[in-house]
């Protein structure tokens, strides 16, 4: 399975995760002066997906506090991550229902409030569908 999510900034910077063992030199990501830059993590269930994007989020917002974060679940588990962080929910039991016709405004609206979300993208039916919206909202993110 997989994950994606989306860090946004307004410059140049670098996201630091941690220190490497052999030589204790940071190491982490670009963030890239654009509105989305984008992250997978894949792995098989029980791989720590989820706590990865726990450690990265985390990283984020301690060192760039007004980062937007914009998560695609196609398995739901990720709305544990709203223990620990402001983020709204987006389809599948979620604050604001999902509809691929209004994918683009969903990605505007998140854009111009700034919000980090959590969507949900699992009830959905197709893996076409499920594509359709996801690409609408990065369009409206864009």
């Amino acid at each position: 399975s997989f994950n994606r999510f989306l860090f946004g900034c307004e410059k140049m910077t670098e996201l630091i995760l941690g220190k490497s063992l052999p030589d204790n030199q940071p190491f982490g990501l670009k963030l890239v002066p654009t509105k989305t830059l984008a992250t997978h993590v894949f792995g098989i269930t029980g791989s720590r997906k989820t706590s990865l994007q726990l450690h990265m989020i985390k990283e984020a917002k301690k060192q760039h506090p007004d980062a937007q974060v914009v998560i695609f679940s196609r398995e739901g588990d990720e709305v544990v991550l709203r223990k620990y962080f402001d983020m709204i929910l987006i389809g599948n039991r979620g604050e604001i229902p999902i509809d691929v016709k209004l994918a683009k405004m969903t990605g505007e609206e998140i854009r111009k409030q700034g919000a980090s979300v959590i969507i949900n993208i699992v009830s959905l039916k197709t893996e076409k569908e499920q594509d359709e919206y996801m690409a609408g909202v990065l369009d409206g993110l864009m």
